[in-house]
């Protein structure tokens, strides 16, 4: 698992595998789950025989150093988070079908951004923006 993680150096990363949409966000119902420190601009997480079956990852960084996921007064997280495919969410929990992708043998790649709120919006226009440039190029 690649995470974009341009800022927080040096905070704990909390990052969790499901798979399945029962368990999906779930405390502790994770296959597996990890806390490592963050590297800018990307930290990377190796998880050894996790199933060849769907799956989403899930994370957030720890910056009230309590952890937990921090949220406001309706429940948004206020600490940097992110899950597999670069979801988004707005007034309700992500979905395991939004944030699936398949393990295939021997290697899986997941990369996705970490960021707030006011970031996930810069990375969503970035990524249509990018989307946009690769349609322009094709004939």
């Amino acid at each position: 698992v690649e995470v974009e993680t341009p800022k927080w150096e040096g905070e704990m990363l909390y990052i969790a595998v499901y798979q399945s949409a029962e368990s999906f966000l779930e405390v502790d119902q994770w296959v597996q789950g990890v806390t490592v420190p963050v590297t800018c601009p990307v930290t990377r997480i190796v998880f050894e025989d996790v199933p060849a079956i769907p799956t989403a990852v899930s994370g957030f960084i720890d910056i009230e150093r309590d952890e937990t996921l921090t949220r406001n007064i309706i429940g948004l997280p206020v600490e940097p988070w992110g899950f597999s495919n670069d979801i988004s969410i707005l007034l309700s929990r992500p979905k395991f079908e939004s944030a699936r992708f398949e393990v295939d043998r021997p290697e899986t790649r997941v990369r996705f951004a970490m960021g707030t709120a006011l970031d996930r919006s810069r990375i969503r226009r970035a990524r249509a923006a990018e989307q946009s440039d690769l349609g322009d190029e094709i004939p």
